[in-house]
């Protein structure tokens, strides 16, 4: 049985032979969602076809991808990756097992092809927290340490990394189906998105259309939800955001710990394109250009098609607006429908951005928790835009505020002491809290303490 990403055209993808690691072992195994699939492989068997032992299920591929780069368009495509195999859920999904840091493809452009453990193990954290916090991305199915070492800052351990995702069908696939100047192909990859994502698409009577509006719809739910806990992608390149509506690619991500809105971490983004508040407007940025390389099949008419196109992305800032000043409604305990509420909103973030205080704690100390770097109090401000919260009507906060986030020096601590000093304790106590984050312990949670000053040099590195 072939790969079902197979069955498009062999301009998306060729033929990938990962790298066979003999001393590999496992320092990372998810069983709980390994279970969810019927027709998986064992950890056991897993293993043996990293070490060579035994060869792949079926074939493995490397895709090929486009993507806008900080803005600059390139040529791109898994250099780093593979997708080794596929498996159905339950409800008979289909999801993809991909290998990261398997070796060097077609697409590496000089790379070598692999990954740290570090970073690998920095993903199976960032992307199992994200998971726990109720917002849709990848999963980390497993990190294996590769038994060698690869040169980046200096030796570092080399690690692979089996992500596994609804896709990893992502904008910049659909650029690269534009570049190839062939309607037919985009049109194959058009309908596999549709068949795969969005069936319901197929019977209407503009479906490419309608999966332009679906692929905008799940992107701002899913920057809402960015937006609910303060996570900052970090690079939110074309090539980086999934038509799924998932997170994907975890780089230089991090948590916001005190509210700026120009809070960015990534020793990359020297000019904070991708900073925490700037995210929505990238998003919208992306999705223009996700909307450019379906133009063709939206309308024969090319004028037609961009008016059609252009209708639904200037509708994105009111339909991210509604959803936006919703769930911070939820998370502040009243209902935002009204611009005189969407302005309390902003006076409230502007009172924690000036009193420094922590995103997080914020919203828990209104609930009445004890936190920490909260200082809302010391605004002439708070009291009277406290005094306002009654005028609007009350709804149940739920689990819009989490307890317990992927801390920037918690996540670093954790990562020194496993590759380090080889202790998985800490490690594996801090995967289990996260998987937890809106439960309050009845002893100190050590995993809610930080040191806000931390962040005052603390930079991201994509570490691949």
């Amino acid at each position: 049985m072939k790969l079902n990403y197979s069955q498009l055209p062999s301009d998306f993808y060729s033929e990938a032979s990962p790298l066979k690691f003999e001393k590999a072992q496992f320092v990372f195994w998810n069983e709980g969602f390994a279970s969810a699939f019927q027709n998986r492989f064992s950890s056991e068997e897993f293993l043996s076809m990293v070490r060579g032992e035994n060869s792949w299920l079926k074939e493995t591929l490397a895709m090929a991808y486009a993507g806008h780069q900080f803005g600059h368009f390139n040529i791109l495509g898994d250099g780093r990756a593979a997708l080794v195999d596929e498996w159905k859920n339950a409800e008979g999904n289909l999801f993809d097992v991909h290998l990261k840091g398997s070796g060097d493809t077609i697409y590496s452009r000089r790379g070598d092809g692999r990954a740290t453990l570090k970073a690998m193990l920095r993903e199976a954290i960032m992307s199992e927290a994200i998971h726990a916090l109720g917002i849709r991305t990848t999963r980390t199915l497993a990190v294996v340490d590769t038994g060698d070492f690869i040169h980046r800052n200096g030796m570092e351990k080399g690690g692979v990394l089996v992500r596994m995702a609804s896709s990893h069908l992502r904008v910049g696939t659909f650029e690269y189906a534009l570049l190839q100047d062939d309607v037919k192909k985009l049109k194959a990859l058009a309908d596999y998105t549709i068949t795969r994502h969005y069936p319901h698409c197929a019977s209407t009577e503009n479906p490419y259309l309608n999966l332009l509006k679906e692929v905008v719809h799940v992107q701002i739910e899913l920057i809402v939800e960015w937006m609910r806990v303060g996570f900052i992608h970090g690079v939110m390149n074309t090539d980086n955001m999934s038509i799924a509506g998932e997170t994907i690619d975890y780089g230089p991500c991090a948590f916001m710990n005190v509210y700026d809105p120009k809070t960015c971490f990534s020793s990359i983004d020297t000019a904070k394109r991708y900073a925490f508040a700037s995210q929505p407007g990238i998003a919208q940025w992306n999705l223009w250009v996700f909307a450019n390389s379906l133009m063709p099949l939206i309308h024969e008419n090319g004028k037609v098609a961009k008016d059609m196109s252009i209708e639904v992305i200037d509708a994105f800032p009111t339909q991210f607006g509604n959803s936006y000043y919703s769930m911070m409604g939820r998370k502040l305990g009243v209902e935002i429908s009204i611009q005189e509420g969407r302005e309390w909103v902003e006076e409230f973030l502007e009172i924690m951005e000036e009193t420094n205080s922590d995103y997080t704690n914020s919203f828990l100390f209104l609930e009445g928790k004890e936190v920490s770097e909260v200082y809302l109090s010391t605004s002439p401000r708070f009291e009277n835009w406290l005094s306002r919260k009654d005028t609007f009507p009350e709804v149940e906060i739920g689990n819009s505020n989490p307890i317990v986030i992927p801390r920037n020096e918690w996540v670093d601590r954790v990562l020194n002491e496993a590759i380090e000093n080889d202790n998985w304790k800490l490690f594996n106590e801090y995967q289990e809290r996260l998987q937890r984050p809106y439960e309050s312990q009845s002893v100190e949670d050590v995993f809610s303490t930080f040191n806000p000053k931390n962040d005052l040099s603390f930079k991201t590195f994509c570490g691949t």
